[in-house]
């Protein structure tokens, strides 16, 4: 019995001697591990926010980056062919002239900004440089692409009083912009005649009306008297523009182009020493590792418009020879003439890519498009064309907006039609992104409607009429509104 009692005394004492340190044992190892794991858990918060605070720095970075080289920019507008005798009363048939019977009530179907088929007023073009002016109001320059004239002006004055309008209007909006215009068909009187003689008179004309821009006694002046081509060296803009801009007088080449001869009977083989001088500034550009943008009004190639050809093909070789040479000095090419938004490959004899061309849309309404501007991207350290926008306003919805403000100063909405880059899915503008983009759109039918709607300037042909017929049942009520939804009904 006694040795019972002092066995439980002593698992009695054994379990006071031994389990209290067993459990705070246990009790200190669980707050180790619970320490612990906030501890980590504490460490991987601050780095996860870290990583967050450091991808947000760089994304920003990218942003602010990317923000500040979309500020080095350009302007395009082209074929303004501006009609001084613009009447809404009128058609397209007579380019909306005052000729013969009005065909339009103008109290119900108002064409204040023009209509489609005609060209435009002179309050559209004004409407356009406010939109640039607008939305580009930090770009460097601006470039006018030719064809200042309406297509049916009649006479020389009217040409010149056209010219001259577009001139005053354009200073007036933008006084201290550099312009650098380009000699377009409609500059020449009649369409398409320009004189082969060096400092034909024309020419000359033309350097005084545009003597705001091409000042005398300039580089840019003489030779553009001689032939109706310059060049700019950018970084008199701005010091860090370190590359050139050509302009080029390609009516020249037009298989249009009239008289078709010398006054001796002769064809020149080079034009005004056009060729000569482009290959001389290209040389140069080469030995000082500079580039330059070269811009002109007819681009070479086939028209797809009615499948005819734009240049004479012995200029048209002579020319692709050179840029196949000297494609490494050229930025890329940039023309109007089409009135459509087009683009083109620039391939050298074997099929070869060396350079592209943009063709920039019209303000003219002519072709069945919206008046618009585009704003041109670029990247000064790469020399590369990174970009550019397409803005224009829908006709028949700001002639609506006129028509219920009496066309006092009235607010065009203005659309950004796409961005090249975000349209198409390139990184940027080049020859490369070029070929990429032409190649989905002749493999993906989604893609090849989607440029048929933005080469016509998000006009779809008849629109209104498919609206009307959305919304109206009863005759009178459709027959109202297609009277009312200012498109050409002659």
């Amino acid at each position: 019995m006694s040795l019972s009692i002092q066995n439980d005394k002593q698992e009695q004492l054994f379990e006071e001697q031994y389990t209290p340190t067993n459990k705070k044992k246990s009790k200190f190892n669980t707050l180790n591990i619970l320490s612990g794991a906030f501890v980590v858990l504490f460490l991987t918060c601050l780095i996860l926010i870290f990583v967050h605070i450091i991808t947000d720095l760089v994304s920003n970075s990218e942003d602010q980056s990317k923000t500040i080289d979309l500020q080095d920019s350009f302007l395009i507008i082209n074929d303004i062919h501006l009609n001084l005798q613009y009447d809404p009363a009128y058609s397209s048939s007579t380019d909306c002239i005052k000729l013969g019977d009005p065909a339009y009530n103008t109290s119900q179907d108002c064409g204040y900004y023009g209509r489609y088929g005609c060209d435009p007023p002179i309050q559209t073009l004004k409407a356009v440089l406010k939109g640039m002016k607008k939305y580009g109001s930090q770009s460097k320059f601006l470039l006018v692409l030719g064809d200042f004239s309406s297509h049916w002006a009649g006479t020389k004055e009217n040409v010149d009083k056209d010219i001259q309008t577009v001139c005053s209007t354009i200073v007036e909006e933008f006084p201290n912009l550099p312009v650098f215009p380009v000699i377009g068909n409609a500059e020449g009187y009649p369409d398409y005649n320009m004189s082969f003689v060096n400092n034909n008179p024309r020419l000359v004309e033309l350097a005084q009306f545009w003597s705001k821009w091409l000042k005398e006694g300039s580089d840019q002046r003489t030779t553009f008297e001689k032939g109706g081509y310059y060049m700019v060296d950018l970084k008199t803009i701005e010091d860090n523009l370190n590359f050139n801009l050509i302009v080029l007088n390609t009516v020249y080449y037009s298989t249009f182009h009239t008289p078709t001869t010398l006054p001796d009977g002769t064809v020149p083989e080079d034009p005004g020493d056009q060729l000569q001088w482009l290959e001389t500034q290209l040389k140069n550009l080469k030995k000082s590792k500079k580039k330059t943008l070269i811009v002109y009004h007819i681009p070479p190639g086939g028209n797809g418009y009615d499948n005819s050809l734009n240049w004479n093909s012995q200029y048209e070789k002579k020319y692709i020879e050179l840029i196949t040479k000297y494609s490494e000095e050229i930025l890329g090419m940039m023309s109007g003439h089409y009135h459509t938004d087009d683009f083109m490959l620039v391939n050298d004899e074997n099929g070869k890519l060396v350079s592209s061309n943009f063709i920039s849309p019209s303000i003219t309404l002519n072709h069945d498009t919206n008046p618009s501007f585009r704003k041109i991207y670029f990247d000064r350290s790469t020399k590369k064309i990174v970009d550019y926008d397409q803005y224009f306003f829908d006709l028949r919805l700001a002639n609506r907006h006129a028509q219920t403000s009496n066309g006092e100063d009235s607010d065009i909405k203005w659309n950004l039609g796409y961005s090249f880059k975000d349209a198409y899915h390139v990184d940027d503008a080049t020859p490369t992104s070029l070929q990429t983009v032409i190649q989905n759109m002749e493999n993906d039918p989604v893609e090849s409607t989607l440029w048929h709607a933005r080469k016509h300037v998000f006009y779809w042909d008849e629109k209104p009429g498919y609206l009307c017929s959305m919304q109206y049942t009863l005759n009178d009520d459709f027959q109202k509104c297609v009277n009312n939804s200012y498109i050409n009904q002659s």
